[in-house]
């Protein structure tokens, strides 16, 4: 980088130093945040499949102790397995 010869010395650019600095930080933290969303999605996935599991035990156990004798009615259909 050479010396600003211009008379007026606001006529004179200077690039930013820290430019791929910025966007680094910028585009890490786009990286991260889609990271952790994949996260939060596989980790919610699981809670859904937990909480599916215990609610067919739940049924089997009323069930088994005669408390509902038929399928459960439902609008939308039988719940997939």
């Amino acid at each position: 980088m050479g010396e600003c010869t211009a008379e007026n010395k606001m006529e004179c650019y200077v690039p930013m130093p820290s430019l791929g600095h910025e966007l680094g930080i910028m585009f890490g933290f786009l990286a991260l945040m889609v990271v952790c969303m994949a996260a939060y999605g596989v980790v919610w996935q699981v809670g859904n499949r937990r909480s599916l599991r215990k609610e067919q035990e739940r049924i089997a156990a009323l069930r088994a102790s005669g408390h509902l004798k038929s399928e459960k009615s439902s609008s939308d259909g039988p719940v997939p397995a």
